[in-house]
């Protein structure tokens, strides 16, 4: 693919996951940790087979009940955070989770059961969490990201309707 024409996906799917999808962080049971994913999911399967074309991931069904089912795609881990970099710069709705996501990244390790988290570790990535869901919803609550090995506040922030 040449890269003018990747910039012009990556700039579509940008606009389509500012839209339809989800930045966030997604708890693993099995491995007790939580883990970076990008999500988009809608009635048709065209726009999410070309994001997997694009950047890989999975496309699957989710249900519907009695209407169309609804389908998903989604990357998670270290490939979300490759994603994000990558739509980064051009995400308008989405850029603070974008830019959460960036700073999860830099603490962001597969947790297992030889190798568990520390209290710290483990507060740490709750705080990110709480940001994530505040950012996420409508309710527009506050949050702040806590370093237990440093007790103050590394970011903090109001969410409000910003040129809306």
């Amino acid at each position: 693919m040449a890269p003018a024409e990747r910039r012009d996906l990556v700039l579509w799917a940008a606009g389509f996951i500012d839209g339809e999808g989800t930045i966030s962080l997604k708890y693993d049971r099995t491995h007790n940790i939580w883990r970076p994913f990008v999500a988009a999911a809608q009635v048709q399967t065209e726009p999410l087979h070309r994001l997997k074309d694009l950047f890989h991931g999975s496309v699957s069904s989710h249900g519907g009940g009695t209407n169309a089912p609804v389908w998903q795609w989604r990357v998670q881990d270290t490939r979300a955070i490759t994603v994000i970099k990558e739509l980064r710069p051009f995400l308008v709705c989405k850029k603070r989770q974008a830019e959460l996501m960036m700073e999860f990244a830099k603490i962001h390790r597969s947790g297992t059961r030889w190798s568990p988290f520390t209290d710290g570790e483990r507060k740490l990535r709750e705080s990110y969490v709480k940001a994530f869901k505040a950012l996420n919803s409508v309710s527009g609550e506050s949050w702040q990201i806590i370093d237990s090995n440093n007790p103050t506040v590394i970011q903090s922030e109001m969410r409000f309707l910003e040129g809306v």
